[in-house]
């Protein structure tokens, strides 16, 4: 038999180490209490790596597996025994879904006290649901109060009427947290004032821009509560009074058409009609003539309300062009007075958030040392589609001009852009969804508005045109912090 090579162990004395090693696991697997048995066969199942849980436990893989396939049998048999998971109804759980059927179902009280009595068999009185959205609303009153605003810049403000009552809204267009949810006893502008007074004193609100539809005490109210406000007016309301100009005008012309085709029939019965008829084809030509103007003027309206494009100074102009275009029309409708009277009072405010703009990108000029005229080529290409030749025509210069600087500047342009409002669209649509909670209440309590505020900025968005708003609420967007479980937060 050959001498084995010096310092090389022999195959018997390796095996046997090995399984002296195992035996060592195995005797300390024995130690292993149930609790921590149970648990290695639950990360085994769920899918941990088995390699993982052995280091973890200093264990040997075999006793992992082992674990693995007690823990899959136990489940088994529990599913074969048709065991289920209870819900328990008690105080506390009739609390949650009471709390559940009137924010997130919109039900009504009778409608909560009937679900409770159908699908769980427990009969509550009116009396004791009142009482437990009285008892969260306080909670929810409270915690809105304990929320820091200075971060709150810009105001999107309105009003929402429950009967003749008002109740007054103000949101902020970036993070869509809802600040102010007051029922009031007008809409005047002490009663605007007042409110926001108390919020810039207890939680710090200033804004230094609005944006609303021109509402008279609004306006003052704001003005009054914080004198060096920006006020602006929303582009939509503007644009859409006078979309009821031309949809007022297309019926007319339409009605027109009718009332010709009718007096040429009789006109073939009858020649004696032909001189009305003649009138009337005449006022029918008119009516479609200007309807036909309204609708190009619409176009142009639409155009100069949007972000990028145009400056300041040539919407001005070609607003005066618009203004001179209807003031040469032979027929006005009241909404299109009423357009005229606008445009022509209010049209420099209306633009107000190009000059903003203008202002911001001259600012981000001398701070970055950026040529102003690439940021103005930045903005001109706003006003077209990215899949269109222009606008690729734009990126080509903007992109051959910055450089290696591309990334950073368009970074810094983002950010700048979000500080432009141009509308207060997200105020009218937390008025959309406040209005089922109205139409349920003959009279909305102010307790159950801050319960309102408090599940609108507490809800998490599923999705949103901007990815940074998905899984977040408008709470967390405003603070940073995870709000949590709604329920918890006001103890149940």
């Amino acid at each position: 038999m050959k001498n084995k090579p010096k310092g090389e162990s022999s195959p018997h004395s390796f095996d046997y180490t090995q399984r002296n090693m195992k035996t060592q696991e195995k005797v300390l697997a024995i130690d292993i209490k149930a609790e921590e048995r149970n648990l290695i066969g639950c990360k085994a199942l769920a899918g941990m790596s088995v390699t993982v849980i052995s280091q973890e436990h200093q264990i040997n893989r075999e006793f992992v597996y082992t674990q693995k396939k007690r823990i899959a049998k136990i489940l088994e048999a529990g599913e074969r025994k048709g065991e289920t998971h209870s819900v328990v109804i008690d105080k506390q759980m009739i609390e949650k879904i009471i709390v559940g059927c009137m924010l997130i179902c919109k039900a009504s009280t009778e409608d909560t006290q009937r679900f409770l009595n159908w699908i769980f068999k427990a009969w509550v009185s009116i009396g004791k649901i009142s009482n437990t959205i009285n008892k969260a609303a306080s909670k929810a009153n409270e915690y809105n109060t304990t929320i820091d605003l200075s971060t709150i810049k810009i105001g999107a403000n309105d009003e929402i009427f429950q009967g003749h009552s008002p109740v007054l809204v103000g949101v902020d267009p970036q993070t869509t947290f809802t600040y102010l949810l007051e029922a009031a006893d007008n809409r005047d502008s002490t009663t605007w004032g007042y409110h926001l007074l108390e919020k810039e004193k207890n939680q710090g609100l200033h804004l230094e821009n609005t944006v609303n539809d021109g509402g008279t005490g609004l306006r003052k109210g704001i003005k009054d509560a914080f004198p060096d406000v920006e006020t602006q007016l929303d582009t939509f309301h503007t644009e859409y009074d006078f979309s009821k100009a031309v949809l007022a005008a297309e019926r007319y012309a339409y009605k027109k058409i009718k009332e010709e085709e009718e007096l040429r029939k009789k006109c073939l019965k009858k020649p004696e009609n032909s001189e009305k008829y003649q009138t009337v084809a005449i006022q029918t030509i008119e009516s479609i003539e200007v309807y036909d103007n309204l609708r190009v003027l619409h176009f142009w309206i639409m155009e100069l309300l949007q972000i990028g494009g145009y400056f300041y100074e040539e919407r001005i102009e070609l607003f005066q062009f618009i203004i001179e275009q209807i003031e040469r029309l032979p027929k006005k409708n009241a909404y299109l007075e009423k357009a005229l009277k606008c445009f022509k009072e209010k049209s420099a405010e209306i633009l107000q958030f190009v000059k903003k703009a203008e202002a911001l990108m001259g600012r981000l000029s001398v701070e970055e040392n950026i040529d102003g005229a690439v940021l103005q080529k930045m903005w001109e290409q706003l006003r077209y589609s990215p899949e269109s030749a222009e606008y690729n025509y734009f990126e080509a210069q903007i992109g051959k001009s910055l450089g290696t600087r591309y990334e950073e500047v368009h970074q810094k342009w983002d950010k700048m852009m979000v500080n432009i409002v141009r509308a207060s669209s997200m105020v009218e649509c937390i008025n959309s969804l406040i209005r089922p909670y109205l139409f349920l209440k003959k009279a909305v309590p102010s307790n159950f508005l801050a319960l309102l505020q408090f599940y609108f900025n507490t809800r998490q968005y599923r999705r949103s045109r901007k990815p940074e708003r998905v899984g977040k609420s408008p709470l967390e967007l405003l603070t940073g912090e995870i709000s949590g479980n709604p329920l918890e937060i006001l103890g149940f």
